[in-house]
């Protein structure tokens, strides 16, 4: 009202009045948005399965209906806790260490809510370790071009089974780490000879 008083001593009691409740509504439709926080997640997480680390099917599946997003990973069996961070449209599950581990693996369900189609999924395990889990991946799995005479000359190798080289070459060693880009079924896609060529190809 200072304000007012400054711009008009002489303006009219009832426009004041009018610009006073003005003010008021707009703090009040601007009160929210100062409290809206676009990092926080709903999510919920599994207890643990006991088991030995798998990866075979898609870690994420995306329920487009009901707009969760479901993902399975591999944590310790104690030790740890699970949570999820947001960082504009990637999800981060995060594996945290809190107190002495176990000697073992297990594996945990964890479900998102409220999650458009478009999103992206990252798990990042105790040690740091970065693994891209998404349903809106391209496969990225790589081809040695070795010659072939036929499909069965051409065979899948790496320690994720993400190469397609020729039985005439030698094995290729790579690093030990999972990307769900990897998941040649999930992609139609198989290790062909392809005009003598060993390469990844769609099936058919």
């Amino acid at each position: 009202m200072r304000i007012l008083k400054k711009l008009n001593l002489k303006m009219n009691p009832n426009l004041k009045y009018a610009i006073g409740i003005a003010l008021i509504l707009a703090l009040f439709m601007l009160y929210p948005l100062t409290k809206f926080n676009p990092g926080k997640v709903s999510y919920e997480v599994r207890s643990c399965e006991p088991g030995f680390p798998k990866f075979k099917g898609p870690l994420v599946n995306y329920d487009e209906q009901n707009k969760t997003l479901s993902a399975r990973i591999w944590v310790n069996c104690c030790g740890v806790k699970v949570k999820v961070e947001r960082e504009g449209s990637t999800y981060k599950i995060l594996e945290e260490q809190y107190g002495e581990l176990c000697r073992c693996m297990c594996k945990r369900k964890v479900t998102i809510f409220n999650v458009s189609k478009e999103a992206k999924v990252e798990f990042l395990d105790k040690d740091g370790n970065r693994y891209i889990l998404s349903p809106n991946l391209e496969f990225c799995g790589w081809s040695s071009y070795g010659k072939c005479n036929s499909d069965g000359d051409c065979i899948r190798d790496g320690c994720s089974n993400q190469i397609c080289r020729s039985r005439f070459e030698k094995p290729l060693i790579t690093t030990c780490e999972w990307l769900d880009c990897y998941d040649a079924e999930k992609f139609g896609i198989a290790c062909k000879c392809v005009e003598g060529r060993c390469q990844w190809a769609r099936k058919g």
